[in-house]
């Protein structure tokens, strides 16, 4: 049976290779002639006519003249020198080829300007290769193309004249299977020449085209026509009229204006899709849906190139100048630029309402405004809108305003001259805000950082919100100007980093909540004015350290800064009788900058102050506010309070003096003894590998009635295990202390000494970790600010050699250098920096052999 198939198929097959015959042409005449074809190449005359499945070869020295009606399936004119197809007809005819075209070097398919005006037609279904010449306008002879394959289809050759008339493009092939490109050497048309009925008409290649591509000026784009620009050198030059795009637009390269004056919209009907990936789209009014307002719905996606809208005057009472705001449509932007030039003449009309269902923002800039645009314009955002990276242009002093909630997907530009007035409306920013303008918030407005990667706020204006919320959930907040804030600052989520040049600043009247571990300021912050203030300063490794003022007898006139440090305050200078002890751990800066008012000060501590975390208050008796004064800790001079809260694991409260009128820094101090040992004083901890093992080591440099450490590791760095004892040796001198950890984990490692007295209480060191696998490698620079001549680096994992720390002035002169050995691990080493350094900012480099491995900035106070 399998045999019978297998016959019959093969019959078929030969049946259907007879029927799709070779035509050879061997006399120049007619198409409709047997005289002129042969069933071979140089044969014999006498052939059938051709017809619709057959091969047709108009052989080199021969013209071949269509006078009639004519099909075939391939057609090759030309084979082995120069042969010629002509339509010659005082009645319009058409050929159909169910194929491919194929016009060799030196070969012709024209017309031959017959008597009277006639207007021929080719129907291709396949590709169009012209290597000689394609000559469509011959006097008033026309031969107008059709293109109705079922896949996509090119037009390709280097052949001296491609010129088409009329070209028609009804291919039924689907999406993107439909397209017919464009990309001969050379390539003319006239005005008016296309009709993409069924089917995308790509230009692509690099000939020069410029002209109207459509008819009447009031051009539509069928819903199932399309049009893709892919020609840097190619102009769809614009009409005087509304465009309307219900099917496809796309832009790669070249440029397409549409509409010459005041009210020249492209329209866009629903189902509709407009794609920018290169080139230029002018648009002379707005970009808006049929309906007025819009109802429909588009696709939209731009990934390069630049969209200009209002060129004229969007003179609609209804139509937003660019609109899409159905919640069937979707707005995707990765890159390329949107920009508004001129305002819509009508006040009720924004130039911006982007409400689209589904909205995708990754790159992409919304420019108002440029060179063109009328001075002192005021372009307006409608209500919820959504944008990408938003630019106020430099140029002719150009505003925007809100008309509603807006969220930037991006960041935020005020160039110089221009404004921002939020009108009073929310803001939400995803990306970096630089000011160099003006930014108007309204009476009631709140700005919020809400990106999911690092922020900054700066530009050459300090910003002033009214309502500012830190909501970043990675990287936090920078700001490299000072920021101020005339309302509530809430902090929710991420950390603001600032310094003493760039500033956040409170002002009178205003308030700052919401602080947490997970939401804090790092760096110098001020507060203006007589209002009771907690200052939401903390630990740039992690945690919220909170420094309050009760200042309700000031004036408005006061002016704080306060800083929180997490590095030992102990180390900053002596601490005499009465104090006995004074913070290891933390300490904080406050100046009073403005005033002369006396405020109450309140020192806290938290479950993160201790260095690693555990029992570093064990009395609330004893604990006092210290100030340093020249390198001596003191009592601070204002009348103490008692300390309230709890102590031991986990506790939390505040100790307070009122009424001081020195400032300078403040520290947990200790004035009793066998109370609150604010851990013992270690410097230059670290952990390295070595030989099969993890050694640590570490210095003390002051030690009283301490029975022993205890070496303690972790996996996570928070369930912590004892591994081993080192007995203390009780000295008052610098001490150094070894412990060898046989059997490490694979992986990370993390230690930490728990120091133990002879009456039983203890307190723990800092962190340090050694990663065996490698794979995490981190240098920390602290306290930074540096205070007190000293600052230190941590390494997680730093290799085996010799080291060099060198240290660069602003203007780029080394200030200091020093070498060590590392053995290879964790290193965590203090530098003491040269006697009389100056303020200001500074760069530290490590550098191994001619190689520098990091540069890091740090500032002295």
């Amino acid at each position: 049976m399998k045999k019978i198939y297998s016959i019959i198929f093969l019959l078929m097959f030969v049946a259907s290779v007879v029927n799709a015959a070779d035509r050879y042409s061997v006399a120049s005449t007619a198409w409709n002639l047997t005289a002129t074809w042969s069933a071979t190449s140089g044969g014999a005359s006498g052939a059938s006519v051709p017809v619709a499945g057959d091969n047709v070869f108009i052989e080199g020295g021969f013209t071949v003249s269509i006078t009639v009606n004519a099909a075939c399936a391939n057609l090759t004119i030309g084979t082995g020198t120069s042969g010629t197809l002509s339509f010659n007809s005082t009645t319009n005819r058409t050929l159909t080829v169910s194929g491919f075209i194929s016009i060799a070097s030196g070969s012709t398919l024209t017309t031959a300007n017959a008597a009277g005006a006639n207007s021929h037609s080719v129907l291709v279904a396949g590709n169009v290769t012209n290597n000689g010449t394609l000559d469509c306008i011959t006097s008033d002879d026309l031969i107008n193309f059709t293109f109705n394959g079922a896949a996509n289809q090119t037009v390709s050759g280097t052949g001296g004249t491609t010129d088409f008339n009329l070209i028609t493009v009804n291919n039924t092939g689907a999406t993107g299977s439909n397209i017919v490109e464009v990309s001969t050497t050379n390539f003319t048309v006239p005005a008016a020449f296309l009709t993409p009925t069924d089917g995308v008409f790509k230009v692509s290649g690099s000939f020069v085209l410029s002209n109207t591509f459509f008819t009447p000026a009031g051009y539509s784009i069928p819903a199932a026509g399309g049009l893709w620009l892919n020609n840097a050198n190619a102009t769809v030059t614009a009409q005087g009229s509304d465009v309307t795009l219900n099917g496809s637009l796309q832009i790669t390269a070249g440029t397409y204006n549409v509409g010459t004056g005041t009210g020249d919209d492209m329209r866009y009907g629903s189902g509709a899709s407009l794609t920018i990936d290169g080139g230029t789209l002018n648009v002379a009014a707005s970009f808006s849906g049929t309906s007025s307002p819009t109802l429909e719905t588009i696709t939209f996606n731009m990934s390069s190139g630049t969209f200009l809208l209002s060129t004229f005057d969007n003179s609609s009472t209804s139509r937003e100048n660019l609109e899409i705001s159905v919640a069937g449509s979707s707005f995707t932007m990765s890159g390329g630029t949107i920009i508004i030039q001129t305002v819509g003449s009508d006040a009720a009309v924004n130039e911006w309402d982007m409400r689209a269902g589904t909205i995708s923002i990754t790159g992409g800039t919304l420019q108002f405004g440029n060179a063109s645009t009328p001075a002192a314009s005021t372009f307006e955002i409608t209500s919820l809108s959504t944008t990408p990276n938003v630019v106020i242009s430099s140029t002719n002093s150009p505003a925007l305003m809100l008309n509603g909630v807006t969220t930037f997907s991006g960041n935020v530009t005020i160039n110089t001259g221009a404004t921002l007035n939020a009108n009073g409306e929310d803001i939400s920013v995803s990306g970096n805000w630089t000011n160099n303008g003006t930014f108007t918030p309204g009476t009631t407005q709140t700005v919020t950082f809400n990106g999911a990667a690092a922020q900054t706020i700066g530009g050459t204006t300090a910003t002033a919100f009214l309502g500012l919320t830190i909501n970043n959930t990675s990287g936090g907040v920078s700001l490299s100007q000072d920021v101020n804030v005339t309302g509530t600052m809430t902090f929710t989520s991420g950390v603001v980093t600032s310094t003493s040049t760039n500033t956040l600043i409170i002002n009178d009247g205003a308030g700052a909540s919401g602080a947490s571990n997970s939401s804090y300021v790092d760096g110098p912050m001020q507060k203006l004015g007589n209002d009771d203030f907690t200052f939401p300063v903390g630990d740039p490794a992690g945690s919220y350290h909170q420094l309050r003022l009760v200042n309700t007898a000031g004036a408005n006139g006061d002016g704080f800064t306060a800083e929180y440090f997490r590095a030992s305050g102990a180390a900053l200078g002596t601490v005499p009788s009465p104090l006995i002890e004074v913070s290891n751990c933390e300490y904080w800066t406050l100046t009073r900058d403005l005033g002369t008012s006396t405020p109450n000060l309140f020192v806290s501590w938290t479950a993160q102050s201790p260095c690693g975390g555990f029992p570093y208050t064990t009395s609330l008796t004893g604990l006092t506010v210290a100030r340093l004064n020249s390198g001596v800790w003191q009592l601070a001079n204002g009348t103490d309070q008692a300390a309230t809260g709890s102590v031991g694991v986990g506790g939390a409260g505040t100790v307070a003096d009122n009424g001081i009128s020195l400032f300078g820094t403040f520290a947990l101090g200790n004035t009793q003894p066998q109370q609150n040992p604010l851990p013992v004083k270690f410097s230059n901890i670290r952990a390295f590998e070595k030989q099969q093992g993890i050694q640590i080591e570490w210095t003390a440099y002051q030690e009283e009635n301490l029975s022993r450490y205890s070496v303690e590791r972790s996996a996570d760095g928070i369930t912590y295990n004892s591994i081993g004892e080192v007995a203390s040796r009780n000295s008052a001198i610098e001490t150094k202390y070894g412990f060898f950890d046989a059997s490490p984990i694979q992986g990370v490692n993390f230690y930490r000494l728990r120091t133990i007295d002879f009456d039983s209480k203890f307190a723990y060191s800092s962190i340090v970790k050694v990663n065996l696998d490698k794979t995490v490698k981190d240098i920390s620079l602290y306290p930074n600010p540096a205070t007190g001549g000293y600052i230190s680096f941590q390494g997680a994992d730093l290799a085996k050699g010799n080291y060099i720390v060198k240290v660069y002035n602003s203007a780029g002169m080394q200030v200091m250098g020093q070498s060590f050995t590392h053995t290879g691990g964790a290193i965590n080493q203090t530098l003491k920096l040269p006697a009389g350094i100056k303020s200001g900012m500074y760069s530290l480099q490590l550098v191994n052999g001619d190689v520098k491995l990091m540069s890091k900035t740090f500032v002295v106070q």
